[in-house]
């Protein structure tokens, strides 16, 4: 039987008694895996439960008792702490309360907490958030989501353990304070000015933050005189609501920003919201608010935290009559300073908490924090922003309230003279995909603005592509160029230009497909503010899903930027995130589809070439707002975007190589912003998180890295200091534990040309005679050790042990057993070594994280040898949980702290590198470079799956010896 007509039987059957509740429980505890349609059940659930939201009649999320059941349910037997409940709701007084009030939709709805020591979270962005530990834990109990929230997430929650993303954000964990003892400056006078409450009030906030002076006002014209009168007497005028609380050090805080810049005139900073009044500062929401620009003050009054002003700027500005809202008068104040083109500071700290008094525009808030800004506020903003949009907006365009997100704009552009529109759309084959593209251009691109699509055939063979080329030719507005060259997104794009008519150029890739009226429109609409250079738009899977809503760039990570928004696909999750909700500035934008003024084009001279593929359209934002352009992502159009089913996903083989190569080109090309960081985004967002989550509390080492020596060996007779000292760090992986033949022949060669000392974190090797005797043969000393700290803390053990030599000899190296080699003989990479000046010699370098020299083969000289900074390194190793960890710690924090003291750095075989050089360009190393070595990692797991089907060819013409003993090797691996 159909699983939705069996389900409809069985539910009228259930509903006449002809079955009893356990066999419908049943059915609705199997629904999803029967694939009976959700809609369908609801619709049935509905007829039932008239007074619970449809949306919620779903047994993954509520209990099933309150579904079959409402108003037999016992709140009690699903978890929930009726006298915790009745404590934060005194009005509820009976269970069948909690459903007939309306309580329990605002409390699915996140309009409402359950307790007060709860955060209101909507069930359904709860869900899309939940651990997975917290997901199993519902199964193993058969809990619904909201079952779990009520009884075991909420204790876990009250100890402050992961629960569900966008739900944790509320364990706000303090950060350090700041390092602000060191300047304090007697003369800087700094005023507090209370807004709202009374004197005792003023008093008290200013006592506890440390102003010596303060000032209560109402933000009425007296008040507002007073501020005006009395703020040219002080340097600073900090801003604050009589309803919020400041952070202790918040005073010392503005007071060295000021002192670090000088020049700034306006300094605003994070803040928390705070929804618990009894813990008030704990449990709040942390806002990690992006830097403020005129853009995003029109669209979402984005100014927060505490305001200070430099007291004489203060005093010019002309304040409105009245202000019915705090959050109004600071708005008004930020609009003043960017008017009369003042330096505006973002602290990065949260130094003000807000209470739920003081209502305001959060950057992410469910449903409850969004609640306050009544209609009177938002027509009092809205106010404001259309008074100083004047200066920002042509005389075409205005700004209009946003109907859904309470306190935001949106920008509308209607030019009296249409502008002409050029869409440039490069194609090869998968004419399928550019038909449909096409159809969508042609069904909701506008009413009423002109457009041109330039097609840019990139080498079509199949004679489909060709007869449908040939029938758009005959279209007035179509025209296609044919370029028959390797594929080049950046190339395509130029030429592609040079075609065009129109003011406006529109990017769009081929498996771009439109859906809501008037796209043309919606992408023109955010050129109404002045410095608008780009527009790009939130792009869509096919399932609804967000493919691409804005770039921001990554600082000291392996990925160098990230997409906010990417793959959410919950509604109530994605509201929740204002920036995606709204008409907002981002550094980049995506060129799948993207508008850009033709003329700022043309002057950053378009697409960079040398990104054929990827990151060009980062570039190409990036050079508009160098020349001063702004590039906005809006969320309004509906497009579909069918991504990589033209091109593929770049992780594997030529294209992952590709994609690290012109990922290095744009991290050297904008190396300040990868140092700094994004300009327009906050230092503390996860790096890895698509949802603006908080950034995790660094994560501390587990303890020292232990020498854990447990016998050692040295030859007798001294060291020939004419040398240098090659330290060998070793782990054996084998299960019989035997060393690998080839770190023989490897040391072996080494020892022509260095001393050997070998550091095995293998302790099983003190049993193995014939593998001791065979490294004591080649080398001349020999420590085993338990493994600790991988290579790191073998290299510590062994730089330890031998201090007395290290500090006599000219020159160390570093290295593993994580190459094979040598290919070539060693006499080249020595001759290198001994022709550099450098102080630190790598064989490749680094564009990951920061720039840095990669750690398999290192060498020291003597003067970083004989610095105090490298004992410090040395002698601090530590145990980190993980690999990722020990890589940022010091394979790039060794580059970093020596290139910061002035040491200079070399690497011998790559320039600008970006990623695992040893694995994407191998064979080009070992054939144009004769590098004498390959990645052991590369053949045993070939983890990218580079093409490395004649490695054996070609090491064997180079070094047979070696070719068998790898083959060997590699045969033991796959039979273990």
């Amino acid at each position: 039987m159909i699983p939705n007509k069996k389900w409809l039987n069985k539910f009228k059957q259930w509903q006449i008694g002809e079955c009893d509740d356990a066999n419908i429980s049943l059915l609705l505890k199997r629904s999803k895996r029967l694939g009976i349609d959700s809609k369908l059940i609801q619709d049935c659930l509905a007829e039932i439960n008239p007074l619970i939201s449809k949306e919620y009649l779903d047994p993954e999320l509520l209990p099933i008792q309150l579904l079959i059941k409402p108003n037999q349910w016992d709140p009690a037997k699903s978890g929930i702490n009726w006298m915790a409940l009745q404590n934060h709701h005194k009005s509820i007084k009976i269970k069948q309360q909690l459903i007939a009030s309306g309580l329990l939709n605002e409390i699915l709805d996140g309009k409402q907490q359950l307790y007060e020591d709860l955060p209101a979270i909507p069930i359904k962005a709860y869900q899309d958030g939940l651990k997975k530990r917290c997901r199993l834990r519902c199964k193993q109990n058969n809990w619904s989501i909201f079952e779990h929230l009520v009884n075991e997430g909420w204790n876990e929650f009250k100890c402050k353990k992961e629960v569900a993303l966008g739900f944790d954000r509320y364990n706000y964990l303090e950060r350090p304070a700041l390092n602000t003892k060191r300047f304090l400056d007697q003369r800087l006078k700094q005023l507090l000015v209370v807004v709202g409450g009374n004197e005792d009030r003023a008093r008290e906030m200013s006592l506890g933050g440390g102003w010596n002076y303060y000032l209560n006002i109402e933000a009425n014209p007296r008040g507002l005189y007073d501020l005006k009168l009395q703020s040219k007497n002080y340097d600073l005028v900090s801003l604050v609501s009589c309803t919020d609380e400041l952070r202790e050090d918040s005073k010392q805080i503005i007071a060295e920003i000021n002192w670090e810049q000088p020049t700034t005139c306006m300094i605003t900073s994070d803040e928390a919201l705070c929804w618990n009044k009894k813990k008030f500062k704990l449990n709040s929401n942390r806002q990690n608010k992006g830097y403020i620009t005129p853009f995003r003050l029109l669209t979402r009054c984005c100014v927060g935290g505490l305001v200070s002003v430099k007291g004489n700027v203060l005093s010019e500005i002309t304040f409105r009559e009245t202000y019915n809202c705090f959050q109004a008068l600071v708005l008004d104040i930020a609009f003043h300073i960017f008017n009369m083109k003042r330096k505006v500071y973002q602290c990065q700290e949260v130094l003000l908490f807000r209470s739920s008094l003081n209502p305001t525009v959060p950057d992410q808030g469910w449903p409850m924090e969004r609640m306050n800004l009544n209609k009177n506020l938002q027509h009092e903003f809205l106010d404001i922003v259309q008074l100083h949009s004047r200066n920002l907006i042509s005389d075409q365009g205005f700004v209009e309230k946003s109907t859904s997100y309470p306190g935001c704009h949106i920008i509308k552009y209607y030019p009296q003279k249409k502008p002409r529109i050029s869409i440039i759309i490069p194609y090869r084959d998968n004419v399928e995909l550019t038909r449909k593209c096409l159809n969508s251009i042609r069904q909701y691109a506008s009413t009423s603005l002109e457009y041109e699509i330039i097609f840019v055939n990139n080498g079509s063979k199949e004679p489909e592509t060709t007869n449908w080329a040939n029938q758009q030719k005959s279209q007035k507005n179509i025209k296609i160029i044919t370029i028959d060259e390797p594929f080049n997104f950046s190339r395509l794009s130029n030429l592609g230009r040079k075609e065009c008519q129109g003011e406006y150029l529109l990017f769009l890739n081929n498996d771009i497909e439109f859906t809501s009226g008037n796209t043309l429109d919606e992408l023109l609409h955010p050129f109404g503010y002045h410095q608008t250079s780009a527009v790009g738009s939130r792009l869509h899977y096919p399932d609804g899903s967000i493919q691409h809503n804005g770039v921001i760039i990554v600082k000291g990570e392996r990925r160098c930027v990230i997409e906010p928004g990417k793959h959410l696909s919950v509604p109530k999750t994605v509201d929740s995130l204002t920036p995606l909700n709204v008409q907002e500035e981002f550094s980049a934008a995506s060129a799948a589809c993207l508008m850009v003024k033709a003329n700022d084009f043309d002057a950053v001279g378009g697409f960079d070439e040398s990104l054929a593929v990827v990151f060009n359209d980062v570039d190409l934002c990036l050079k508009l707002r160098q020349r001063g352009g702004v590039v906005v992502v809006t969320p309004y159009p509906r497009i579909i975007h069918h991504e990589s089913v033209s091109r593929g996903k770049d992780i594997e083989g030529v294209a992952y190589a590709r994609h690290q190569k012109e990922s290095g080109y744009l991290r050297r090309k904008h190396q300040n912003l990868f140092i700094h960081g994004d300009e327009l985004s906050s230092r503390y967002l996860e790096p890895h998180s698509t949802r603006y989550e908080p950034k995790q509390i660094e994560k501390k080492p587990l303890r020292p890295a232990r020498a854990n020596i447990i016998d050692s060996w040295r030859r007798a007779g001294e060291l020939d200091m004419r040398k240098p000292i090659l330290f060998f760090a070793q782990y054996e992986q084998n299960i019989n534990h035997e060393i690998r033949a080839d770190i023989i022949q490897l040391l072996k060669e080494y020892r022509k040309y260095c001393n050997i000392v070998v550091i095995a974190s293998t302790p099983s090797f003190i049993h193995k005679k014939r593998t001791l005797k065979s490294l004591q043969r080649v080398s001349d000393i020999l420590i085993i050790r338990e493994n600790e700290g991988y290579d790191f803390g073998g290299w510590m053990t062994g730089l330890s042990f031998c201090r007395t030599d290290v500090i006599r000899s000219q020159e160390i190296i570093l290295t593993n057993d994580s190459f094979w080699g040598p290919i070539t003989p060693l006499k080249e990479l020595f001759e290198r070594i001994n022709g550099s000046s450098a102080d630190m010699i790598a064989l490749t370098d680094d564009l990951m994280y920061y720039p840095h020299l990669t750690s398999p083969f290192t060498v020291y000289r003597k003067n970083v040898i004989d610095s105090q900074i490298f004992l410090e390194i040395w002698d601090n190793i530590q145990v980190w949980e993980q690999k990722r960890d020990i890589v940022k710690q010091y394979e790039v924090g060794i580059s970093v702290k020596l290139k910061s003291v002035g040491f200079k750095l070399k690497s011998l075989y790559s320039h600008h590198a970006n990623g695992n050089l040893f694995h994407t360009e191998w064979r080009q190393l070992i054939e144009d470079q004769r590098f004498p070595f390959i990645k052991v990692s590369l053949l045993r797991d070939n983890p990218s799956n580079q093409n490395i089907d004649c490695w054996e060819e070609i090491i064997k013409i180079r070094n047979p010896k070696l070719s068998k003993m790898i083959s060997k090797q590699l045969a033991l691996w796959k039979q273990q």
